[in-house]
């Protein structure tokens, strides 16, 4: 079936015939998180989306692939030249990136990103959302969501079902 990260990568017309597939969701790596620790030294990479959730929702900060944590990681497109060569990623710049307005933190999930409109949408997604509303209205916080969703939709949120719940609310 046809996923919407892969008809995207289908539409990319400067992209590569052979798209690397996430190890962990199968979808095509467009944007590729990058490990501190092992500065992603490995033939299998991880999406944005993967790092972003596993970091944020589960609280897991080692990488998918040698387990090792890492405290901080970079999210790049797949094309970029740093996932070829590591020796390429500088670290202890990446706040000075930040500041210059060159790099974008989440500082919840210590993720820096390379493109300011990825950060966004990847900010968007992990965000609560109401999926009944129209314009899918998303909130702050998950309280604000529930509140939402009782007031307007007269819906609740089964607390049991959220606990062991490892994916972001939208999805």
């Amino acid at each position: 079936s046809v996923t919407p990260r892969r008809a995207q990568a289908a539409d990319m017309d400067t992209m590569a015939v052979d798209v690397e597939d996430c190890v962990v969701c199968a979808e095509p790596l467009l944007w590729v998180g990058i490990g501190q620790a092992c500065a992603g030294k490995h033939q299998a990479q991880v999406c944005s989306a993967c790092t972003l959730r596993l970091r944020l929702v589960l609280g897991d900060k080692r990488c998918c692939i040698c387990q090792k944590e890492c405290q901080a990681a970079l999210v790049v497109d797949h094309r970029d030249e740093r996932l070829a060569r590591q020796d390429l990623i500088q670290w202890e710049n990446l706040e000075q990136h930040v500041k210059e307005g060159r790099m974008w933190k989440d500082k919840q999930t210590n993720l820096y990103f390379s493109d300011h409109k990825h950060f966004k949408a990847m900010q968007r997604i992990s965000k609560p959302v109401c999926l009944i509303c129209s314009e899918n209205k998303t909130f702050q916080h998950k309280k604000q969501l529930e509140a939402h969703l009782k007031k307007e939709h007269k819906k609740f949120f089964c607390e049991l079902c959220l606990e062991g719940r490892q994916c972001f609310l939208g999805e």
